[in-house]
């Protein structure tokens, strides 16, 4: 079974839940909070010479993401922050 493992970011941070030696790197970037209810997260993948990023809005009350290479669970998300659990 894979391991859960959790992360806070601040807006703007970026973590990389999928480290990339010979696989895509999958980094997640908090972009804050589009309106009262509505957040935004960056997906960043990268691989050899080929990246990628896009951004992704979700409503305050969804929680669960599933990722390229995962799957996102938020815990709380604010203006500032949100904290996530992430599974491979």
């Amino acid at each position: 079974m894979s391991e859960t493992k959790e992360y806070t970011l601040r807006l703007g941070e970026c973590a990389t839940v999928r480290p990339g030696l010979f696989k895509a790197k999958v980094e997640v970037v908090f972009a804050g909070m589009v309106s009262d209810d509505t957040y935004s997260i960056a997906v960043k993948w990268s691989w050899s010479n080929n990246s990628l990023a896009y951004n992704l809005y979700f409503s305050s009350r969804q929680r669960d993401i599933v990722l390229p290479a995962g799957k996102m669970t938020v815990i709380d998300v604010g203006k500032e922050k949100i904290l996530f659990k992430y599974q491979p």
